[in-house]
């Protein structure tokens, strides 16, 4: 019977609706908004600076483990890739960088159909598109205009007849 009058702790009353969330309030919930707490840009913005100063110490800590394993012609051998792939980053860019000044009518949107390659195939495209450009520009004369009254205007004057003057002044200028 003693074992019968002992009490238990105070236990919030918790039922089971509340235990559980519902999954659709869980999908409708914004993505920034954890348990109720609302978005903030600043707290959120020092979260992406740490995260990115951390990131930037794990990937030195682990270049340095990495280091420690290597041997040192394999860390040459992945200094020599590393090399030659910011290599190749920058010569596609100094191509990129020509092909625009080669041809201004290309804007970055257009860059972006010339795909990759040699920067001789670069440019062959590049030719090849601008020429486009060009002769679209000089197709687009009266007969590209959107408004058809403009496309074949009608009336006006004959070219191939003389320019019809005032005869009295003519006559005056004659005299």
């Amino acid at each position: 019977m003693a074992e019968e009058n002992t009490t238990e702790p105070d236990k919030p009353d918790v039922s089971q609706d509340d235990a559980q969330t519902n999954p659709e309030d869980v999908k409708n919930q914004s993505p920034w908004e954890k348990a109720g707490e609302e978005f903030d840009p600043e707290k959120a913005w020092n979260l992406v600076q740490h995260l990115r100063e951390e990131n930037k110490g794990l990937k030195e800590r682990n270049r340095a483990y990495e280091d420690e394993r290597l041997s040192d012609k394999e860390k040459a051998e992945r200094d020599l890739a590393e090399a030659r792939e910011q290599l190749e980053r920058v010569k596609a860019e100094r191509t990129l960088a020509q092909i625009r000044a080669k041809y201004p009518q290309l804007t970055d949107g257009d860059m972006e159909f010339l795909g990759s390659g040699t920067p001789e195939e670069l440019s062959a495209r590049a030719a090849k598109l601008a020429a486009r450009f060009d002769a679209a520009k000089a197709s687009a004369g009266p007969e590209g205009n959107i408004n058809p009254l403009r496309r074949r205007p009608s009336g006006g004057t004959d070219p191939t007849k003389p320019r019809h003057t005032d005869w009295i002044r003519d006559a005056l200028a004659k005299h």
